[in-house]
C-alpha cells in the first residue's frame, strides 16, 4: 500500500513541476548518478581489455545522447514559451 501511496505523491510532484524544472531534475539525477558510477571504478579496472573500451564506447554514446536530450528540453521549453504568450490574448479574451 504503501508504494501506491509513494506513486500517487510522484505523480502529484511530477505533475507540479513545469518542463524546464523536469529537465534541470533529469539532468541533475543523472549527475548523481553518474557520480556514484566513478565511485565505483575498481569495478572497471577489474574487466578486460576489451570490454572497458566497450563500455568507455557506450558511455561516450550515452553522453552524446544526454546533450541532444537536453537541448531537446530546452528547445521545447521555449517552444511552449513562444506560444504560452500566443494562447495568452485567448485566454484573457475567453475569461
Amino acid at each position: 500500500m504503501s508504494n501506491n501511496k509513494d506513486s500517487m505523491n510522484m505523480a502529484d510532484l511530477t505533475a507540479a513541476l513545469n518542463e524546464e524544472d523536469r529537465a534541470g531534475l533529469v539532468n541533475d539525477l543523472k549527475n548523481k548518478l553518474q557520480n556514484l558510477a566513478g565511485e565505483h571504478s575498481d569495478v572497471l579496472e577489474n574487466l578486460t581489455p576489451i570490454v572497458r573500451k566497450r563500455v568507455e564506447v557506450l558511455r561516450e554514446i550515452q553522453n552524446q545522447y544526454d546533450e541532444m536530450e537536453a537541448k531537446f528540453f530546452e528547445e521545447r521549453a521555449a517552444l511552449e514559451a513562444k506560444y504560452q504568450k500566443l494562447y495568452q490574448p485567448l485566454y484573457t479574451k475567453r475569461y
